[in-house]
């Protein structure tokens, strides 16, 4: 099992979280402009296949994309460098993490159980979320 303070050092845990906000962002887009992968490809310029990783969660963009698919979908992207001593970390608490109804289904942090990750399933990983203490 990962410790909260060892889980929000890793690398997965960014980068996902960060896929994350944009597949949410992404998805109400659509959907507001009632849009679909193809059509949204389109527009950014983009193969549908990318598009297609993006709802997959199965991509990593360059910053200059990131922000450019940002701008495209109406959101201003907002990258934050925290210090790791910062209380602003804790807002990653085991709550924030559950609140995402992480299940095989809904593959939010797919990288986190990988093969050779510290987790080999969904459920694994749920289980050492919610047997962890208050994060330190």
């Amino acid at each position: 099992m990962i410790p909260h303070n060892e889980l929000v050092h890793s690398t997965e845990f960014w980068l996902e979280n960060i896929q994350d906000d944009l597949y949410s962002r992404v998805k109400a887009y659509m959907k507001k402009n009632d849009i679909n992968q193809t059509e949204l490809a389109k527009e950014l310029g983009v193969s549908r296949a990318y598009i297609s990783q993006i709802m997959n969660g199965s991509f990593n963009f360059t910053l200059k994309k990131l922000i450019e698919i940002s701008l495209h979908i109406g959101v201003f992207p907002d990258l934050k460098f925290i210090p790791f001593e910062s209380p602003e970390i804790n807002k990653y608490s085991k709550e924030e993490v559950l609140s995402k109804k992480l299940s095989p289904k809904n593959n939010i942090f797919p990288n986190l159980y990988e093969p050779g990750s510290a987790y080999q399933n969904a459920d694994e990983f749920m289980e050492n979320i919610l047997n962890e203490s208050t994060p330190q």
